[in-house]
């Protein structure tokens, strides 16, 4: 099936992709040509003649680029990446799908245009008319020195791996970068223990308050953050000092069990002041002092 004109240009876009992505090596052209019969990057899939033509330069990448490095004066390498992948499918068309050299010679020239690199249209025409020139008189040009189509292969292999390599690196950043931030908020979300306002430190908080409480309980004192406590032992005292020290009072005579009483008010304290005071000025409480003993003759 010979190509056309809108093969040829779906053909020069998967050559040219897989240099640029560095995938130039034939397993490599096949699976990218694959890809492009489903989804193209000009939005038109490649088709019929154009996917053929791709397949003739995979089978014979190596022997194409040697050919070009033998007819360019500027060699394979100093040429541009869109001067390569035209001279690649022209040349293959004139020995490996018996195209005539003017069909070629049009076909590329008006493609070369379109893209804009017409300054380009004299040199390729003329390694063409070289090409099918050598053709038609038998020649057949050397073949073995392959030093530069197999550079620019290993080179495309490298280029691959080690975007490879580079993609994998960026994903594993990325995932460890994912895990940071996971444990991240795993760490905020849970309190860390002795921090202030969370329910484990309340519980600890009320359980020490507790603790004082009872302690205070316990020694007769009240806690110092329990005011209510406080009151409620009053009221407890001041009730037991209503209360008579002795039931047996009221029968006329007291015990003496040997205790002293201690002062249960202010008031029993000022009496007992009096007391005291009336006992030794000899004070009767009714202004008159008490009647002295007679002095001895």
């Amino acid at each position: 099936m010979r190509a056309n004109t809108t093969g040829r240009r779906r053909a020069l876009d998967v050559i040219f992709e897989a240099e640029i992505k560095g995938i130039l090596v034939p397993g490599l052209l096949r699976e990218l040509l694959a890809e492009r019969q489903n989804m193209s990057t000009a939005q038109v899939p490649i088709r019929g003649a154009g996917v053929e033509l791709v397949e003739v330069v995979a089978d014979h990448l190596y022997e194409l680029d040697s050919l070009i490095d033998h007819y360019s004066t500027w060699g394979l390498r100093r040429l541009s990446r869109v001067d390569r992948a035209v001279l690649r499918l022209g040349i293959a068309e004139l020995r490996y799908r018996g195209v005539d050299v003017p069909v070629v010679v049009s076909e590329y020239s008006g493609i070369i245009r379109e893209i804009g690199s017409s300054r380009s249209v004299p040199f390729l025409t003329a390694i063409f008319n070289r090409v099918a020139e050598d053709m038609k008189e038998g020649i057949e040009p050397p073949t073995k020195d392959t030093e530069h189509a197999i550079d620019i292969a290993a080179a495309s292999q490298l280029a691959e791996e080690a975007a490879q390599a580079a993609a994998e690196r960026e994903a594993s950043a990325s995932t460890e970068k994912a895990d940071e931030i996971e444990n991240v908020d795993l760490a905020a979300a849970e309190p860390a223990d002795g921090d202030e306002g969370t329910p484990a430190t309340a519980s600890r908080a009320a359980a020490a308050e507790a603790d004082e409480a009872m302690v205070a309980g316990a020694a007769g004192e009240p806690a110092s953050d329990e005011p209510e406590a406080e009151a409620h032992r009053l009221e407890i005292d001041e009730a037991a000092e209503s209360k008579p020290a002795d039931e047996s009072a009221g029968s006329g005579h007291s015990e003496d069990r040997g205790e002293s009483h201690a002062p249960q008010s202010l008031a029993d304290i000022a009496g007992r002041n009096q007391a005291a005071h009336a006992a030794a000025t000899g004070d009767n409480g009714e202004g008159e002092a008490a009647p002295s003993a007679p002095s001895a003759p």
